[in-house]
Formats: C-alpha cells, sequence, structure tokens
C-alpha cells in the first residue's frame, strides 16, 4: 500500500507503508545532486594568484621583446625570473594552497592569509629585479626578505586534512616547491652579496 505523506510529494519520494503506519525509512529523490563549485576560500585563494601571475607573464614576455629588440645587462635572468618565480611558482603556489584548504575544509582567516602572501610574494618579485637592474644589493636583500615569509605563510597550508583522498600527493608536491623556492631565494641572496655586476 503506497501512502503520500502531503499532497506536494513527488512520486519518488513516496513513504511506503504496509498496515498504514508511515515508514519512518522514506525513499531518498533519485534525481542527481547539485555539484557545487569549490568554497568561498579557496576561489578567493586562485583569484588574485592567478591575476597577478598573468601579470608578471605579461612582464615577462615584454622584456622579452624589448630585449630582442635592444639587448642590455641581465635580460635572459630577467626574462627568466619574472616567469619562473613570478608567473610559475606564483600559480603552483596558489593553486596548490587553494588544493589543500579545499580539501581540509578550512574557512577562517583565509581572505586576510591570502591578502598577506599576496602582498609579500609580489613585493619580492618586484624588488629582486628591481635591485639587480639598478645594481642595488639592499634592494634584492629586501626582496628576499619578503619571500621568505610568504613562503612561511603558504607552508602553513600543509597541514593534516580530514579528507584524505588526493592530499597527501598534493602536500608532498606542495612541500617540494615550498623547499626549492626557500632554497633558489638563500643562493639569489647569497649570490647577491658575492658576485660583481659589473
Amino acid at each position: 500500500m503506497l501512502k503520500r505523506s502531503n499532497p506536494t510529494q513527488t512520486p519518488d519520494q513516496v513513504e511506503i507503508s504496509r498496515r498504514g503506519e508511515p515508514r519512518a525509512d522514506v525513499l531518498q529523490s533519485s534525481r542527481p545532486a547539485i555539484r557545487r563549485g569549490p568554497s568561498a576560500p579557496a576561489l578567493f585563494a586562485i583569484g588574485p594568484f592567478g591575476a597577478l601571475a598573468s601579470v608578471w607573464l605579461a612582464a615577462a614576455a615584454v622584456a622579452a621583446v624589448v630585449r630582442a629588440a635592444t639587448p642590455f645587462s641581465h635580460g635572459i635572468w630577467l626574462i627568466a625570473y619574472l616567469f619562473l618565480v613570478g608567473f610559475l611558482a606564483q600559480a603552483l603556489l596558489g593553486k596548490g594552497q587553494a588544493s589543500l584548504w579545499r580539501r581540509a575544509g578550512k574557512t577562517s582567516s583565509a581572505a586576510r592569509v591570502v591578502r598577506a602572501e599576496a602582498i609579500l610574494w609580489n613585493v619580492g618579485v618586484l624588488a629582486v629585479p628591481f635591485g639587480v637592474l639598478v645594481n642595488t644589493r639592499i634592494a634584492v636583500v629586501i626582496g628576499s626578505c619578503a619571500l621568505l615569509p610568504a613562503l612561511a605563510l603558504f607552508a602553513r597550508s600543509v597541514n593534516p586534512s580530514p579528507k584524505l583522498h588526493g592530499a597527501i600527493s598534493i602536500a608532498m608536491a606542495y612541500t617540494v616547491l615550498l623547499l626549492g623556492m626557500a632554497i633558489s631565494v638563500a643562493i639569489g641572496t647569497a649570490l647577491a652579496w658575492d658576485i660583481p655586476w659589473s
């Protein structure tokens, strides 16, 4: 015997009863569930880093065009730096962090952390090539001192996640990226003082 609990109920939500009593286990709707996109923190984590990385990619392209027309000192280095640190590393750091946050279900303080990371990283990306091009080592050090705290903030994203599916491999790759960038920054800062730039 089939019995509807209310007139607005759809056929796939009909309660089934043998003796007239409504059953507690109501059949679930067979309609597919609506999949939702990433949470707001994940979107915010991807957004600014992706936009700023695109700016540095465009800057690298402009530097390549200028150097092709008029070669200048440190031109190849500048193009590589803008592409690798300004564009590629920033995009990977932002995307990796967003993925880890999404799996951990993190929602608190994300906007504030992302803002600090974006400011520190891009101040560093700007200051280091400025110091190299104008032969001012202190600017390179200032840029490095901005990049390292940014990496420390990014490193806080690597934590145990309650949703382990795919999180371990992402965390390992993300850790390798962080260590590689930190070592590169340290080596670059040391070279800024030891190598003559004439």
